[in-house]
């Protein structure tokens, strides 16, 4: 019998929503005239990936990216749902694409299954994420949950989450929800104050922000996260805190606080190019903004464990999220979605259960991604075929340059002595003075083996990476 491999996460991008938001550079579209097809094609790609098809995928390199690019920095650009909680998460921001015609990327299921010898996919999270997947009704989400579970193993205790709009919540709703296995709720708040939701062109008010929360703890949820957007135009730290507490008032157990950027491409974009948007708070009161949140939210009994993220205790955060921020492998359904396999490294020196821990050294990764249209990813499907858009192979030295960006994310941060296992460099040592300088800035603290960015550090964390 084929052995599992240590536990991956699932992610399932469902690409509908009522109205495209003026601010979202993530792939959606408006409307659900498609949602039958694509629930018949996401099903389907699971389908695929269990009988484990290989495929050999001519791939569009994307413009943008040079060979000096940190690789760091190409996954942040390249990934919506690790940007929006690197920032998570996966889908894809939009590409400019050329086709080289010279390079074919191989996707094999057996390759990748390679990683962990003739182990197969298992999974300890899952996540829906969008687009609105609430725009699904009850029974269409159970039907995706139950075929996913037939097409593969998961864990007894695996964390199911689901993103929903506040206006799409109702009492009934909630209850059939949890009833079918989700057990953790991310509600797309964005605002308690009316104003700024009218700014944001959200379809919900701040009331029925307040009562999607309730409902969701009266159907029975235990685990709820919400997110909240700050740096509005025109927003105050002030003005921001007063939102905040309002937030805090609810008592949910996750909150996401996202730093508004503005994306080429959306309602926002052209409007400041136009002039017709009020520019956003510069850097320096961007720290602001983001100090405050911080000790605002810790003050109030939440750990802030990532740049963008605070949950009530440990065993509340984002389980899914957190294999982002440490390579562990994730697959990606549906359109835009990213999926990645490699020997995960931010684990226990030697431990019996981690892949590589007979000390040999890692070995790179592959991270692949699925068409960003509706239409071309059934077409595909349609066709027997992986709706994959592209890949790349990932080097050890690219996977290294990523496991800085993502440590300098998190107040976990890096354990040195892992990282000079798996990749040969001593970080106090290479390059030289680095390490140190950083500590006497009050931006990292060196504790035994471990480096952990401070407040000041996360505020800055991508421009740490770079130096070593």
């Amino acid at each position: 019998m084929t052995s599992l491999s240590p536990a991956g996460g699932l992610y399932c991008h469902i690409p509908f929503c009522d109205r495209k938001c003026p601010y979202c550079g993530f792939y959606s579209i408006a409307g659900r005239r498609l949602m039958p097809d694509f629930l018949d094609a996401i099903k389907m790609e699971a389908m695929l990936y269990q009988k484990g098809v290989t495929l050999y995928h001519d791939f569009e390199q994307h413009q943008g990216f040079s060979d000096e690019t940190p690789m760091g920095l190409r996954f942040a650009k390249g990934n919506e749902n690790t940007q929006r909680r690197f920032s998570s998460e996966t889908h894809t921001k939009p590409r400019s694409t050329k086709v080289n015609e010279d390079a074919r990327w191989r996707f094999s299921i057996k390759n990748i299954k390679s990683f962990y010898g003739e182990k197969t996919w298992q999974f300890d999270t899952l996540y829906l994420g969008g687009g609105t997947p609430s725009l699904l009704n009850s029974a269409q989400i159970e039907d995706l949950l139950l075929h996913l579970k037939s097409c593969f193993p998961f864990t007894s205790d695996a964390e199911v989450t689901m993103e929903a709009n506040p206006g799409d919540l109702s009492s009934k709703y909630a209850e059939a929800l949890l009833r079918s296995g989700i057990n953790r709720l991310n509600i797309g708040i964005q605002s308690f104050d009316p104003a700024n939701l009218v700014l944001l062109c959200r379809r919900h008010t701040a009331e029925d922000a307040k009562d999607s929360i309730k409902m969701a703890r009266a159907a029975g949820f235990s685990n709820i996260g919400i997110d909240l957007i700050y740096g509005l135009p025109g927003q105050t730290v002030e003005s921001w805190m007063d939102d905040l507490n309002k937030a805090i008032d609810m008592a949910t157990e996750h909150i996401s606080c996202y730093q508004l950027t503005i994306e080429e491409g959306t309602v926002f974009g052209r409007r400041l190019k136009q002039g017709r948007l009020t520019p956003l708070p510069d850097e320096y009161r961007g720290y602001e903004f983001f100090v405050a949140t911080s000790m605002r939210l810790e003050q109030a009994g939440y750990c802030h464990y990532e740049v963008s993220n605070f949950a009530r205790d440990k065993s509340l955060r984002s389980r899914h999220n957190i294999k982002y921020w440490r390579h562990m492998p994730y697959l990606g359904l549906g359109p835009s979605a990213h999926s990645f396999a490699g020997m995960p490294f931010l684990m226990t020196p030697k431990s019996p259960s981690s892949p590589g821990s007979s000390g040999q050294s890692f070995i790179g990764g592959k991270r692949w991604w699925n068409y960003r249209s509706v239409k071309m990813y059934c077409n595909a499907i349609k066709d027997g075929k992986f709706p994959i858009e592209g890949g790349e192979d990932l080097t050890k030295d690219a996977v290294r340059l990523e496991s800085l960006y993502f440590a300098f994310r998190t107040r976990h941060g890096l354990d040195m002595e892992i990282f000079r296992e798996k990749f040969g460099q001593d970080l106090r040592k290479e390059p030289a003075g680095v390490l140190s300088s950083l500590e006497k800035q009050g931006r990292v603290d060196v504790d035994g083996e471990r480096i952990r960015p401070t407040l000041e550090g996360m505020a800055v964390a991508d421009a740490m990476a770079p130096l070593f």
